[in-house]
């Protein structure tokens, strides 16, 4: 398609010199997901490759652009198909020069050779990227782990460029009740001197083994750690044996209790004596937190903070003093808290909440007594899972299931709750009018349900009587005069984050839009309502992402003094353009 549009281009276009279009491929190909190599990329140069002589001649010249491998799978033992991917993986080899190279290698359990069976197809990929070594910057490994102990013993300190490192291995192959802690230790990664961030997971839930320090890694230098200990919990166990004097990045995710997972991590910062910036720990059931207030009190360093489902007595811990000489988390800009995560039942304490969040805004940082105290709390993400009977990615019956509305419903009380603890100090919600409110929550409902779902099944498609449910309830919207009403309901129940979805999809992507028009619609009452939105914003305001995600926050100028958001910038954060790039990584 790109080719045949460039036949008829302008000259102009033409015209522009290589070294510019490199680096527009380069903005093109690469994105900020950070991660080792990415399928996505991989597609848009080889799309970019296929436009005309001058854009392939271009893009084959600049080295950067064939950093990032193709990721490499292996889910069967085909060997047509290895040794595609084996020419594939040479061609990237060869056009990215002597540039360091990120890649994602995953093989399968059953794709592994059984003992006594040789498989050459394998392993000639294998050796093409061990004999690569000394030029690994970001690497990703879901491998048997019987392929570490057998292939890559060659690559000891021979790996200077590594800087990223994620392990994904629960699998001995057919060692069956021998793969105990009798097994050997894995040093293929020992010396690594650059080696800054250690991604390890462990995918196999029924696996009862210790092999998260089977790993000779350089732990001293190590700043970013990310584990999540699946089922068993023996991870987190072992994370309090680590030293990890450099470490100022710390996720922990595991199905076991959160006091063995904070007594854990307090152990290792007491042993380790590093200074956390940012703290992640999810987990799955609930129980008495005597760890996290002593965590906290060893982390002053820590800006941002993801927990799961808090009790009170975690929620009162995070409450600032700032008069205090030492006051808790002084420099803490985001405080994430995941709400019923992992299958926990236990809801949030919006008054405790609230007490939290009060006392990390007002005017930390403009009161003449304290300048400069403590860091004023900038935004509040609430993120709301539940994927006990389907797939949280999407992929299963979930949306369908009704599993995930009822989860949003507990998400939008959430938020009626906390606009009230918080409308002596900003908006008054006994002004805001019943028929308004009722007029939302529809609004809300129908547009979640039917009209904002990224794929849409055929019953949305021929549902006449949807589609005309959705042109009366645009009819009504339409019809609201925000000039006299306060608008900021249709901010934190989603209105305007649902209007700009729909008004961004593609051509039939929305159910009935050809006959009713609803893009270009939602699209006219955005602009119809911009004014009035950013208008009835105080000193802070919501943001949505998605069905699950809401984000309290606070807009500069109102806290901080001298720092002030233009009205495009609020306007971003309402229709979630400002919060979309954000996701949180479950790697």
């Amino acid at each position: 398609m790109l080719a045949k549009y460039w036949r008829f281009s302008p000259s102009s276009i033409r015209g522009v010199p290589g070294e510019v279009l490199q680096q527009i491929f380069a903005f093109v190909v690469f994105n900020e997901d950070g991660g080792a190599s990415n399928i996505n990329s991989c597609m848009r140069l080889r799309c970019l490759c296929s436009v005309s002589h001058q854009w392939r001649q271009a893009a084959i010249g600049h080295c950067i652009l064939w950093t990032r491998l193709h990721p490499i799978t292996v889910g069967h033992t085909d060997e047509t198909r290895i040794r595609k991917s084996i020419r594939c993986l040479h061609l990237h080899l060869e056009r990215s020069g002597v540039l360091p190279i990120s890649f994602s290698l995953t093989i399968y359990p059953f794709a592994w050779p059984q003992k006594g069976i040789t498989d050459p197809a394998i392993f000639d990929m294998l050796r093409v990227l061990l004999n690569q070594c000394h030029r690994w910057g970001k690497v990703q490994f879901d491998v048997p782990l019987i392929c570490f102990a057998e292939q890559f013993t060659q690559i000891r300190g021979e790996i200077p460029l590594l800087s990223e490192l994620a392990i994904d291995s629960s699998y001995w192959v057919a060692t069956g009740p021998e793969a105990d802690d009798s097994q050997p230790q894995l040093n293929c990664f020992a010396h690594a001197p650059s080696l800054r961030k250690v991604v390890y997971a462990s995918s196999n839930q029924r696996n009862n083994l210790s092999l998260f320090t089977r790993f000779e890694l350089p732990w001293s230098q190590v700043e970013e750690l990310k584990v999540d200990g699946g089922v068993t919990g023996t991870v987190m166990a072992e994370l309090g044996t680590l030293t990890l004097p450099s470490l100022k990045h710390l996720e922990v995710r595991g199905h076991t209790s959160p006091g063995q997972t904070f007594d854990s991590i307090l152990g290792l910062i007491k042993r380790s004596g590093c200074s956390l910036e940012h703290l992640c720990v999810l987990t799955l059931e609930h129980g008495p937190q005597v760890s996290f207030p002593k965590i906290l009190a060893l982390s002053p360093q820590i800006t941002e903070l993801y927990i799961a489902s808090p009790g009170d007595d975690m929620l009162e811990a995070l409450v600032l003093d700032p008069t205090s000489p030492d006051p808790v988390l002084p420099k803490m800009k985001t405080l994430l808290i995941f709400d019923r995560y992992l299958g926990g039942a236990r809801s949030i304490n919006i008054a405790a909440l609230s007490a939290v969040i009060k006392s990390r805004t007002g005017r930390l940082g403009k009161d003449e007594d304290t300048p400069g105290m403590a860091q004023a709390l900038e935004e509040v993400i609430l993120y709301s899972l539940w994927w006990d009977n389907g797939d949280w990615r999407g992929n299963g019956n979930w949306w369908d299931s009704g599993d995930w509305w009822d989860n949003g419903e507990t998400l939008q009380k959430q938020i009626s709750l906390l606009e009230m603890a918080h409308a002596d100090g900003g908006v008054d919600m006994a002004r805001i009018p019943n028929p308004l409110e009722e007029l939302a929550s529809e609004a809300r409902t129908t547009l979640f349900l039917d009209f904002a779902p990224q794929v849409v099944t055929r019953g949305h498609v021929y549902n006449l009587s949807r589609h005309f449910k959705m042109h009366q309830l645009m009819s009504k919207l339409e019809r609201v005069d925000l000039e006299k009403d306060n608008s900021r309901i249709f901010v934190y129940k989603g209105i305007a984050y649902l209007l700009a979805l729909v008004n961004s999809r593609e051509r039939g992507q929305v159910p009935g839009d050809p006959l009713f028009q609803f893009r270009s619609r939602a699209g006219k009452l955005l602009k119809k309502w911009k004014p009035f939105l950013i208008r009835d914003v105080n000193s802070y305001t919501w943001g949505h992402v998605g069905k699950d995600i809401t984000c309290m926050k606070w807009i500069p100028g109102s806290i901080v003094e001298g720092t002030y958001w233009k009205d495009e910038d609020i306007w971003n954060v309402i229709t979630g353009k400002e919060l979309a790039p954000r996701t949180i990584s479950r790697f």
